[in-house]
């Protein structure tokens, strides 16, 4: 994860492709946490309660958090 200007926190994975893909986590009216992924169909357009539950959802897609 990247943390960039105005708190807005990036996942920076490594897709099949084997290229660096940076896809940001945006914050709903609700104030939860989403991701634009298509790719990712279980987590696309999703709400999380927090960054724990989101990271919970990426890690149940076998990705693997780094740092």
């Amino acid at each position: 994860m990247e943390q960039s200007e105005g708190s807005l926190q990036t996942i920076v994975h490594r897709a099949r492709d084997t290229w660096i893909h940076r896809t940001p986590v945006l914050v709903n009216a609700e104030g939860k946490l989403y991701m634009e992924r298509v790719r990712w169909p279980r987590i696309h357009l999703k709400p999380f309660e927090d960054m724990d539950a989101l990271v919970a959802a990426l890690e149940e897609m076998n990705l693997t958090r780094v740092g």
